[in-house]
């Protein structure tokens, strides 16, 4: 027994929720100023290599700011992708990504080869739903805002988690008292009681425990335990926010 019980703990990852220190590679920044870059200061730069020195959204905000100045064609407007828009030239303009996001070798075998590859394999996919995400992986491909914005997302969603609980408390609870109900005791037991019918033409007569289901069904979401429910939302959304 407790052979396959060690067997069964080989198979689950020791720390679930983070990724492999072989999967991402080391992010962080050296310990040094930065500012903003100039051509004419580049000896005042740390560069170990020009072509990773500009992360991704950097090279994608270069490549936007040259083509909203570059000109077209002769004449004092015509000049920026913008006007290339606007007069239905192009349709849409979008930054290309950085190679394929998938590879037919595997990641741990033979490495991600690009910061996309590595995004959909370690974030983009519904198989690492649980995991942390990589957000100085994704701060560098598309840049801080995007970046602060699934900061926010992810503390946000893992602040749903308790509200997620005692939802699933107070409707186990409506579970629970449905049987002793006396409002949808009482709706089922009035098999004399006649309702009007519930349009003006074609509709017969109802019985008022015609809708036994429907109120079973209601106690369920509506209960005693709902009005708790209500203040600790009430409560949890003003510490949240």
């Amino acid at each position: 027994m407790e052979k396959r019980i060690n067997k069964f703990r080989g198979w689950l990852p020791r720390k679930p929720m983070k990724f492999d220190n072989d999967t991402l590679p080391y992010l962080e920044e050296n310990e040094s100023f930065t500012a903003p870059f100039s051509r004419s200061r580049i000896h005042h730069f740390i560069i170990h290599n020009k072509d990773t020195f500009f992360n991704n959204a950097t090279r994608s905000r270069i490549i936007h700011h040259i083509l909203q100045r570059v000109k077209y064609e002769e004449g004092k407007n015509k000049m920026g992708l913008n006007r290339l828009l606007t007069n239905s030239s192009y349709e849409a303009a979008f930054p290309l990504h950085e190679g394929s996001y998938h590879s037919k070798n595997s990641i741990r075998t033979h490495g991600a080869e690009n910061h996309r590859h590595l995004l959909y394999e370690c974030w983009a996919w519904w198989g690492v739903w649980y995991k942390y995400q990589p957000l100085d992986l994704v701060r560098r491909y598309f840049g801080e805002k995007i970046g602060l914005y699934f900061a926010w997302l992810g503390w946000y969603t893992g602040m749903l988690f308790p509200a997620a609980v005692v939802g699933l408390f107070v409707f186990l609870y409506g579970v629970f008292t449905l049987e002793h109900c006396p409002v949808s005791k009482e709706i089922c037991q009035a098999t004399d009681t006649i309702m009007c019918p519930i349009c003006d033409q074609y509709c017969p007569y109802l019985k008022l425990s015609d809708s036994c289901i429907y109120a079973k069904v209601t106690h369920l979401f509506d209960n005693g335990a709902t009005v708790f429910f209500a203040v600790f939302m009430a409560v949890w959304e003003y510490k949240s926010d």
